[in-house]
C-alpha cells in the first residue's frame, strides 16, 4: 500500500476519489497507501466493495473445502459461476457466488463511478 501511494504520488496522479470496503484491513491499506500519495481526501466506506463471502465455508482449510470429489468442486462443476457456497459467513454474511460478486460491483461501478458526478 505504501508502495502504491508512493507510486501515485511520484506519477503525480490527480485522485477524484478514495473508496475501501468496511473490512478494517482495507480501510488501513487505504489509509496507508493516501497517506504515501499526500490524498487528504477521506476514504469512502463502500460495503459493495467487500470481498467475496464464502459463507459457512470461511475459516474452514482450503484443502478441506477444495477436496477432491466434494460438494464445492460439484458444486462449481455444476453451477459455474452461479455456485453459491452453503450458509452464512461467522460475520453473518450468506455465501455469494461470482455472479453475485459480479453484479454487487456492477452496482457499485453504475452508481459511483459511472453516474456523472
Amino acid at each position: 500500500a505504501r508502495l502504491l501511494g508512493e507510486r501515485l504520488l511520484r506519477d503525480g496522479l490527480r485522485v477524484d476519489a478514495v473508496y475501501a470496503s468496511h473490512a478494517v484491513r482495507a480501510r488501513k491499506t487505504a489509509d496507508i497507501a493516501c497517506a504515501a500519495a499526500a490524498i487528504r481526501q477521506r476514504v469512502r466506506i463502500e460495503p459493495r466493495l467487500v470481498e467475496f463471502s464464502q459463507g459457512s465455508l470461511e475459516r474452514r482449510w482450503r484443502a478441506e473445502v477444495y477436496a477432491a470429489g466434494g460438494p464445492v468442486l460439484r458444486g462449481i462443476a455444476a453451477h459455474s459461476l452461479f455456485y453459491r457456497p452453503p450458509g452464512r459467513s461467522p460475520d453473518g454474511d450468506l455465501g455469494e457466488s461470482q455472479w453475485d460478486v459480479e453484479r454487487r460491483m456492477r452496482s457499485f461501478i453504475e452508481a459511483e463511478l459511472l453516474s456523472g458526478e
